[in-house]
């Protein structure tokens, strides 16, 4: 075989196929960088590629878990990057919803105002902070 073929027999072809290919060998250098981002990343699954961006869908329904491994993006992208010998970004989908653009809106019952009254009238107009 010429030199040039031996080496694109060596690099992998960045497409989700191969990335899924891959993942078990990606997971098990995570799990021995980062334990615990291993661990957490267990609920896991690269879902598409789209360019050089990796999304991955996190299907445990803790957004905790998920923001923290969003801290370790820089990690799992130069260990993906490494194993794909190929720079890639990653994104995090929250059971399909986008992590970083998703922000949580506290939930307020509509009988949240009719109770701060009540406990208002209780305590005899006096809010104590």
């Amino acid at each position: 075989k010429a030199f040039a073929e031996l080496l694109e027999d060596d690099v992998p072809e960045l497409n989700i196929e191969s990335i899924i290919e891959h993942w078990a060998s990606i997971m098990e250098k995570i799990h021995l960088v980062r334990p615990s981002i291993g661990a957490i990343m267990e609920e896991c699954q690269p879902t598409i590629l789209i360019g050089n961006t990796l999304i991955i869908n996190a299907t445990s329904s803790g957004i905790f878990s998920v923001k923290i491994v969003e801290r370790s993006i820089p990690t799992i992208e130069k260990l993906i990057s490494d194993e794909m010998d190929s720079p890639i970004k990653v994104r995090f989908l929250n059971n399909g919803e986008d992590t970083k653009s998703h922000k949580k809106k506290p939930n307020i019952h509509p009988n949240d105002n009719k109770l701060f009254k009540k406990m208002v009238e209780l305590f005899d107009n006096e809010i104590l902070r």
